[in-house]
């Protein structure tokens, strides 16, 4: 049992005005939770897809099949660089995301609505990027990767786990932008 005196409620820190904002001066003590938490969670999914693409590339560059070795392969070729592409372009959506967000903490302490819809749009569609690109170099790893105990395996279902968190569906993420962005009210808190 937490005793009443030491809960606050969620809606404070979703609001970003708990009570750490008015002890500690720091611009991140101030920060909406729902606009700005899934940059925490979307992150680990960029550097787990890190380390997809290295581990793909290496295990790639000496594999063959009856003769073919799948480095030469324009097919796989293609699968790396889209993925290495998407994994770019999630790292220069979150590297902005997060700049403006602080920018704007602190400069005038708060962000728009618009401010914490696109936030959520980004998260999201960082979570849909990194999938689709686990799950691309995954399709070409061949049958091996099925077995227990294959990184790529793990590394895949960490992905699908950061992407399968509400706060990281397109599916909520994506209306909530256009509703604002057209002027509706929004169906999901951002608040």
């Amino acid at each position: 049992l937490v005793p009443e005196h030491r809960a606050q409620a969620l809606t404070l820190f979703n609001m970003g005005t708990g009570p750490g904002g008015h002890i500690n001066p720091g611009a991140i003590y101030r920060l909406p939770r729902i606009a700005t938490v899934p940059f925490s969670l979307v992150a680990p999914a960029i550097g787990i897809l890190d380390s997809m693409i290295d581990g793909f590339t290496a295990r790639t560059r000496e594999r063959a099949t009856r003769g073919f070795r799948h480095a030469e392969l324009t097919t796989i070729q293609l699968r790396l660089a889209e993925s290495s592409a998407e994994r770019d372009c999630a790292r220069l959506l979150l590297r902005r995301a997060t700049q403006e967000t602080m920018a704007r903490m602190h400069a005038n302490g708060g962000l728009s609505l618009d401010q914490r819809a696109r936030n959520r749009r980004d998260m999201a569609y960082i979570a849909m990027l990194c999938v689709r690109a686990a799950d691309r170099l995954f399709q070409a790893i061949g049958a091996s990767g099925l077995f227990d105990g294959n990184d790529m395996r793990r590394m895949q279902a960490d992905i699908h786990a950061i992407g399968a968190h509400h706060i990281n569906s397109w599916d909520i993420s994506g209306p909530i932008y256009g509703q604002v962005a057209f002027g509706l009210e929004p169906t999901n808190p951002l608040v």
